[in-house]
């Protein structure tokens, strides 16, 4: 009976409401939020469909084909132990691989489906942001504003959909602690915010238990509360209880992430690294280009790769450095003046150099990497469509008509672009020797992209051309010990043993401990026939390494050999 009644009047304030006649117009409105929430996610699955079957490949060795600690997924201590600040991404992948053993489909698979999860969540973060800024009066007033802000976020979670800086962090296996930190990152953002609006502490616990999820993926979850602060003073300020929440709720969360950066930081320069602080200022100042670089890139995709040779700074200011980190401050001073009449794009524009910030300052083995833009794109994209905003406002203004019809071609003819971009970005990672053939001709002095080229090569069964290329890596690179090791074997393969003597000698000349080294001078020596030279390089061998396996076969055979009558 209950439900009847219900359901009776619901029909007449139905029937009462003007917007709800007989036209479906209330249906209509349903069904296109759905759309704007699910399109770009189906759009996404259309042009990253290609890219399932693509192979393993660089550090997906590592992190799934070498890594032990998949093989038995019951030992759970095992498989959370193995990545120790990663935890739940080596948990994700020996669930992939508890169902898809080394099958690389299944992988790519579940990178796929966490960005499709992550787009309608940006969808969400969208809507949220953009009408939390026109309550405010941060943005120009439209004619439908409902209608302006539901498209307005779908189209800014197509454009993360579909963008192909975001091909590497989707399509390489190795980048999925991106995906997982995003997922928890937005959802932990999005129940903050909701507790905060509703000033309701109850959607601050599963917010907080999101949020742990996303440090358990990724170092770049800690910038949350810093970036929740910023939010809140810039676009929340003036709702209820702004200053109590800034005691409890942000200094607490923040005093955490303190603490934290605080042990981190202590570990990498006492424990970790001699000399770490003047690499830490060296790297500070190369990351000062590279964050203009991703900018750029976002701004314009063109010369994508899955390495980029940067030119590391000295430890003393170099002038392009310098002029970097004085445009980057002038961007943040900037930006925090005119927060009060353009909190939107200030937000847009902090927030992308927040998330940036832990890559930034502990130094990596790659200085750039492109899928390290993944979470912190979002605030770009926002801050640059509320610039675009601010001026086609201005615009229209001065011109006395409306640029919508002009402003929805360019919107139809950038998503064009960016999709295309995106489906031949995904093809490139279509195959090993493709993939790092772009790499180094896009950053030619890049000995990485080159080493790996030789490998790619070498694997294939191709050595001459592998050799071309571990040649070039050497010379940009010449105490490369395993670009000049995979070398020397690829010119012993090719009928080039004296050379190949020659290149392995290299190695030693510099470093006297190399095993590999000296199981490759073992072997060639065997292959010429001279068993005393080659039983003297394995006995080297085993001397730093008792238990060398390729060393220890080899040398009982030679011993048979000699002892042969």
């Amino acid at each position: 009976m209950g439900a009847a009644k219900r359901r009776a009047k619901r029909r007449k304030a139905s029937n009462s409401n003007p917007d709800n006649s007989s036209n479906g117009r209330a249906g209509i409105d349903r069904r296109l939020r759905l759309l704007f929430a699910l399109g770009p996610a189906l759009l996404a699955f259309l042009l990253y469909f290609n890219a399932l079957n693509n192979p393993f490949v660089y550090d997906d060795h590592h992190t799934v084909i070498d890594n032990a600690s998949l093989v038995d997924p019951s030992q759970i201590k095992g498989v959370l132990l193995h990545m120790r600040f990663r935890p739940l991404v080596n948990l994700s992948y020996a669930v992939d691989y508890s169902i898809w053993q080394l099958n690389p489909f299944g992988y790519h698979l579940t990178n796929l489906i966490l960005h499709l999860v992550n787009i309608p969540l940006c969808y969400l973060l969208f809507l949220a942001f953009i009408g939390d800024a026109r309550r405010k009066g941060l943005l120009p007033a439209p004619s439908k504003p409902e209608e302006n802000d539901f498209s307005s976020a779908a189209f800014l979670s197509l454009i993360f959909a579909i963008h192909p800086m975001l091909t590497e962090a989707v399509g390489y296996v190795s980048a999925r602690s991106e995906l997982l930190c995003g997922c928890f990152f937005l959802v932990s953002f999005l129940l903050f915010r909701r507790g905060i609006v509703e000033s309701k502490r109850r959607w601050f616990l599963p917010a907080t238990v999101a949020w742990l999820f996303s440090l358990a993926t990724k170092e770049v979850g800690a910038m949350l509360p810093l970036l929740l602060l910023l939010y809140d003073r810039l676009l929340l300020t003036e709702s209820k209880g702004g200053n109590r929440r800034l005691w409890n709720l942000h200094f607490p969360l923040l005093s955490i992430v303190a603490a934290g950066g605080c042990l981190r930081l202590y570990s990498y320069i006492w424990v970790e690294a001699s000399g770490a602080g003047s690499m830490l200022w060296q790297n500070l100042q190369t990351q000062f280009g590279v964050v203009w670089r991703y900018m750029a890139m976002l701004l314009v995709p063109v010369g994508q790769s899955i390495t980029h040779h940067i030119s590391e700074s000295d430890q003393t200011f170099r002038f392009w450095p310098l002029i970097a980190g004085v445009l980057l401050l002038g961007v943040v001073l900037l930006a925090l003046k005119m927060r009060r009449r353009y909190g939107m794009h200030a937000f847009g524009f902090l927030g992308f150099l927040i998330i940036l910030l832990p890559t930034s300052l502990i130094p990596l083995a790659e200085p750039m990497a492109e899928h390290r833009v993944y979470l912190a794109s979002i605030l770009f994209f926002l801050g640059v469509w509320a610039c675009i905003l601010s001026v086609g406002h201005r615009l229209e203004i001065r011109l006395g008509k409306s640029l919508r019809p002009l402003a929805i071609a360019i919107s139809v003819a950038v998503v064009v672009a960016l999709s295309a971009a995106t489906c031949l970005r995904n093809d490139v990672w279509d195959d090993p020797i493709s993939l790092w053939r772009d790499a180094a001709a896009t950053s030619p002095k890049s000995p990485a992209a080159h080493f790996a080229l030789g490998d790619a090569h070498r694997l294939g069964g191709n050595c001459p051309d592998a050799v071309t290329a571990y040649q070039r890596a050497v010379v940009l690179l010449p105490r490369q010990a395993d670009a000049l090791n995979n070398l020397g074997i690829c010119l012993a393969k090719t009928k080039r043993l004296p050379e190949s003597i020659k290149v392995f000698k290299s190695v030693l000349a510099f470093d006297k401990k190399n095993i590999k080294a000296l199981n490759n001078l073992g072997m060639a020596r065997f292959i010429q026939g001279r068993l005393q030279q080659a039983a003297g390089y394995y006995r080297r061998s085993l001397r730093l390494e008792p238990k060398n396996p390729v060393a220890g076969r080899q040398l009982r055979d030679i011993e048979r050999r000699l002892a042969a009558p």
